[in-house]
């Protein structure tokens, strides 16, 4: 049973190559674009190109577009063996986006080959946490707090808290009550 697993997951494994490396109809020349399919918006994000064996000068370009917005990473005119791995700006968003990557080859002759796939860009995450200099006040107490806000990465980031709610609670909370809302600030 454990030769049959080893050839399918082989099997599947070199399928999964095949899908990366495809063959232009330029001559036999071979290409690969990689790039991640979940990236974060606002970050620096990492996409590498290959191309093998072109046989003319091909033009190779590579846009990121996001709802009707096209960005250029990569232009290059091939006329060898080519890698390179370049590092780009994702754009910034404030909800779940799919975006286009698009690569295009073309040669002089005319011939063209054209690729789409789709990317998730998801926003930052960001973790707000918010201290105050004692766990409980009594009524009239002068309420002291910071506010602080880490990425994904903990790591302190310069952004403005726009909603804070402030809950008031007439006795000691053993469980889970509902408290009425005592102040509302917004900023714009």
């Amino acid at each position: 049973m454990a030769p049959v697993l080893r050839v399918l997951s082989a099997a599947m494994f070199a399928s999964a190559l095949l899908l990366a490396a495809v063959s232009a109809d330029l001559n036999e020349t071979i290409y690969a674009v990689t790039v991640s399919s979940r990236v974060t918006g606002g970050k620096q994000e990492t996409l590498c190109a290959h191309v093998q064996n072109p046989t003319e000068t091909i033009f190779l370009t590579i846009t990121l577009t996001v709802d009707s917005s096209e960005n250029i990473i990569l232009e290059a005119t091939v006329s060898e063996e080519f890698y390179q791995c370049i590092n780009f700006q994702v754009p910034a968003v404030m909800t779940r986006t799919v975006a286009v990557i698009q690569v295009t080859l073309a040669g002089e002759e005319g011939a063209s080959l054209s690729k789409k796939t789709k990317v998730l860009i998801e926003p930052p995450g960001f973790i707000h946490i918010v201290q105050t200099d004692r766990p409980i006040y009594k009524p009239g107490q002068t309420v002291k707090f910071r506010i602080v806000s880490l990425d994904s990465n903990f790591i302190p980031v310069n952004r403005v808290v726009c909603y804070l709610f402030v809950f008031i609670c007439s006795s000691f909370i053993t469980v889970l009550q509902p408290c009425e809302t005592w102040a509302f600030f917004s900023c714009f």
